[in-house]
């Protein structure tokens, strides 16, 4: 039996009298099926869905409208969604500019500013209610977990993932200390968070794992007017706030002292700076023992790379070049 029928429009206005009229997408049947998941738009006021439609190029959709009339033993649940086309820029995903030979480590940085598309938050219709009801199918995403398209910071990237920080305009506990409020003048180049109105706070306990299919540049203003989306990912958070991030991060590993770690540093680092103004620094020796050590370190390193299958030079040089960043903002940056 067919239980539910779900129909998909575009809201079409006519050129010379502006009245909108419906034009049918396409369709979809279910036979058997007593639940369907469908977009909530109540829950959000701007909600897309990526979809393609036979003989039509567009696959991403603002959905403006969503009904649902039930069913009975012998006729099925008929749900109307009314669609409208995206506007704006091209959107490319990091995964289709990777597969063009840009390297990610030359794209994204700690700290680099990129927009995530976590999805959204579906609702459950049932094949004899007219209501849409809050989800609880653990298949798609749940009420309390990150969802739509909102601004992240990078945290780690690599070919198959990306570590990111998300960003809320939702203001935090007091005295969080997992978060930090973004200065608007480091969002002043972004479109659509520099004219929002609203504040922005990094949530840095609730880094997040995405796939580089779910990453976008974030839109920003051209120099020659309008707006566009630059797949070279140049926005970035300035060296003071990324400062601020590895803090918050430093929270959520149980590092609370974070601050007096980074003065300490400074300071070792001036008395290392003055005792060599005394004198030569002598050579440093390794004994025998030590390079035996070094040589089987290195060894046994190699052996587990090649079984976990991970290739160890990059990941040496990455973290490396992770070190290298901490040790100059910590001891560039002054003492808040």
């Amino acid at each position: 039996m067919n239980t539910f029928l779900v129909r998909y429009f575009e809201e079409v206005a006519d050129p010379t009298t502006g009245t909108v009229h419906q034009n049918q997408l396409g369709q979809a049947s279910y036979d058997g099926i007593v639940e369907l998941l469908l977009p909530h738009k109540s829950r959000y006021d701007h909600l897309y869905l990526t979809i393609q439609f036979l003989g039509n190029q567009t696959q991403r959709w603002r959905v403006e409208s969503v009904s649902i009339s039930s069913g009975s033993a012998n006729t099925p649940a008929v749900c109307n969604i009314n669609l409208k086309k995206r506007n704006g820029p091209v959107e490319t995903y990091l995964n289709t500019t990777l597969s063009g030979g840009e390297k990610i480590g030359s794209l994204l940085q700690f700290g680099t500013m990129v927009e995530v598309d976590y999805g959204f938050i579906p609702a459950i219709a049932k094949h004899d209610s007219n209501s849409l009801l809050s989800n609880t199918n653990t298949d798609a995403l749940l009420s309390g977990e990150l969802h739509k398209r909102r601004l992240a910071l990078v945290v780690r990237a690599s070919k198959e993932t990306v570590q990111v920080v998300p960003v809320t305009s939702d203001a935090p506990d007091p005295g969080d200390k997992m978060c930090f409020e973004i200065d608007p003048n480091s969002l002043k180049n972004l479109s659509r968070y520099s004219t929002s109105g609203k504040r922005s706070w990094a949530l840095c306990g609730m880094v997040d794992s995405v796939s580089p299919s779910r990453i976008l540049p974030p839109e920003t203003f051209s120099p020659k007017g309008g707006t566009g989306r630059l797949a070279t990912y140049r926005e970035r958070l300035p060296k003071q706030e990324r400062v601020f991030m590895r803090g918050s991060l430093a929270h959520l590993a149980g590092i609370t002292n974070f601050e007096e770690l980074r003065d300490a540093y400074k300071e070792l680092k001036e008395v290392q700076l003055r005792e060599k103004r005394k004198q030569k620094a002598p050579p440093v020796v390794e004994t025998e023992q030590e390079i035996a050590r070094r040589t089987a370190l290195h060894e046994v390193a190699s052996h587990l790379a090649k079984t976990a299958q991970i290739d160890l030079e990059q990941l040496v040089q990455e973290q490396m070049k992770f070190n290298e960043d901490m040790a100059a903002e910590l001891a560039e940056q002054p003492a808040q």
